[in-house]
C-alpha cells in the first residue's frame, strides 16, 4: 500500500539518525550529518548550521569545521561552496588537503583568484556534510 507519513518528528529508536529503507530492507537514503553557513573572515561567524558546533580560524584562508555530535568515522562526503561580497571575482572553498578528516571536524580552505588566501574577503562559506 502507497501512502504518506505526516508527522511533526522522527525520531531513531537507537543512538544513531533513523535510516531510510526500501520494503526490502536496503538502505536508500540518509539524511545530511551536517551543514553550516558561516562568514570567511579571521573571526568566523555562524549564520546558520546543523550539528556544527563551531568554526576554527587556523589561518588565512584556512578553517576548520568542528562538528557537535561526532560522525562515525572520517569517510564522509564533504560538500563545499563560497561567496564573496568583494566584487565580481571567483572564489572556492574546498577540503583541505593537508589534513584527513575525522569523526569530529573537517579542514577547508578558502580561496580568492585576485587576492589569493592572504586575505579572504567578506564573503561566506557554505558547507555539507553527508555519511
Amino acid at each position: 500500500m502507497a501512502g504518506k507519513v505526516v508527522t511533526d518528528t522522527i525520531k531513531s529508536s537507537v543512538s544513531g539518525p533513523a535510516v531510510f529503507q526500501n520494503t526490502s530492507g536496503t538502505e536508500v537514503g540518509q539524511l545530511c550529518k551536517a551543514w553550516a553557513r558561516f562568514a570567511a573572515s579571521a573571526s568566523p561567524s555562524v549564520t546558520a548550521s546543523f550539528n556544527v558546533s563551531s568554526i576554527t580560524y587556523n589561518a588565512a584562508g584556512d578553517y576548520t569545521v568542528n562538528f557537535t555530535n561526532a560522525l562515525t568515522d572520517g569517510n564522509y562526503s564533504a560538500l563545499s561552496q563560497a561567496a564573496t561580497t568583494g566584487g565580481n571575482r571567483a572564489v572556492s572553498f574546498s577540503q583541505y588537503t593537508g589534513t584527513a578528516p575525522t569523526s569530529s571536524a573537517c579542514r577547508f580552505y578558502y580561496y580568492d583568484t585576485i587576492i589569493g588566501q592572504t586575505n579572504p574577503p567578506s564573503g561566506y562559506a557554505y558547507i555539507a556534510i553527508f555519511r
